[in-house]
């Protein structure tokens, strides 16, 4: 097993991205622990490969094993034939506690 960490970019997908999902799960252990930022994931030839990528992440498919939250991911042309894919984490409130420290 390889514990190497992929290089993500952190930014904001481009306006013309289209709906999609992702399954690198190492990246997304990153996007995970920047929640609410956008990352690129990558880079892909062919627009229905980054196009089931996205799908995959959004689904849950790619890391089920995750927070409570979900994810928003979408793949979106970068020039030169190539595609990026883009996600980011929203995770969800803790239940209430009533201010009492849980057991």
């Amino acid at each position: 097993m390889i514990n190497e960490e992929p290089e993500v970019v952190w930014e904001d997908p481009p306006s013309t991205a289209r709906p999609a999902r992702v399954n690198r799960r190492l990246a997304l252990l990153q996007v995970v622990s920047h929640p609410g930022s956008w990352a690129r994931l990558g880079e892909w030839d062919k627009q229905a490969t980054a196009n089931q990528t996205a799908c995959d992440v959004r689904g849950g498919r790619a890391l089920k094993d995750h927070p409570p939250g979900e994810f928003e991911a979408t793949a979106g042309p970068l020039g030169e034939g190539k595609w990026g894919v883009w996600a980011r984490f929203l995770p969800t409130e803790p239940p209430s506690t009533n201010g009492k420290t849980p057991h």
